[in-house]
């Protein structure tokens, strides 16, 4: 976990292009806290502005938008997705919006994040440490609570969705794996298909393709295959159309977001996958 700290400062605004993710892809989530002012938060269609005493939730692997008009005071603490133990779908549902206001965990949290966050000399190494498993379990605790809260679906059409983003995760690479397919392998129909995703706001088309994207990403900055056989792998019908589905949806074509990420390994001393070393996430 990395914590930082921002003394209290001027109005600041920041943001995160999918640049930026290809120079730093750290699987990630940055959990905000203020302490004083206001902040602007904007990333996966939500807009959302937050005050003081508030956790808010931004994903690393996104872009986003941070607007903070006023003198502040703030700290941003970056988990590890993995470690949490939550599904990334879940957590997609919880970007740029407080976390549970008046839940007990979104009371203490803050307070232990304070502790991390302190000077070294309050706490020892091994004590710290300890601190930030108990601040990951916590958090890790609360976010399973925010989304227990959202608007879920009835038990048998959730379990249904289940199952079908599980084949579709299986079967990602196949090219033959569309809209048609899954609704055949589930037995219902593709119009029934369609208004299961649209009540996520989402379309089994674009979801696929999301997927297949962010799978690329990570073996574009591996750099073990060919742009070509990524586009396979991750199955494309064609490089062709794989660098523009990669470019209208990053703004920047694989080959540049190889060189970002290769480049970001090389700026901090650390080995390509292809010289034997392994990226840490």
């Amino acid at each position: 976990m990395f914590v930082a700290v921002d003394p209290l400062g001027p109005p600041f605004q920041a943001t995160r292009t999918w640049r930026h993710v290809a120079a730093d892809p750290r699987d990630t989530l940055i959990v905000t806290v203020l302490t004083r002012g206001r902040a602007r938060f904007q990333q996966a269609g939500r807009d959302h502005v937050a005050t003081a005493g508030e956790l808010t939730l931004l994903d690393a692997t996104r872009p986003y938008d941070l607007e903070l008009p006023d003198p502040f005071g703030v700290r941003h603490f970056q988990f590890n997705k993995a470690d949490l133990g939550l599904a990334e779908r879940d957590l997609a549902g919880l970007l740029g919006e407080p976390i549970l206001r008046h839940h007990p965990l979104t009371a203490v949290l803050p307070r232990l994040m304070a502790q991390l966050s302190a000077p070294p000399p309050v706490l020892a190494p091994d004590p710290r440490a300890r601190l930030a498993e108990d601040v990951t379990t916590v958090l890790g605790s609360l976010l399973g609570e925010a989304i227990n809260t959202v608007t879920q679906p009835d038990a048998a059409r959730r379990a249904l969705m289940i199952r079908i983003r599980a084949f579709m995760a299986a079967n990602l690479g196949s090219n033959e794996l569309t809209p048609s397919a899954i609704a055949a392998q589930h037995r219902i129909s593709v119009r029934y298909l369609h208004q299961l995703f649209a009540a996520e706001e989402l379309t089994a088309a674009r979801t696929i393709q999301d997927a297949r994207l962010r799978w690329s990403r990570r073996l574009l900055a591996e750099g073990r295959l060919t742009i070509t056989d990524v586009a396979h792998t991750t199955g494309f019908v064609s490089g062709a159309h794989f660098s523009r589905a990669f470019r209208d949806a990053y703004d920047m074509t694989p080959r540049e977001w190889r060189h970002s990420a290769t480049a970001n390994e090389a700026s901090h001393g650390l080995p390509s996958r292809h010289e034997g070393g392994a990226r840490q996430r």
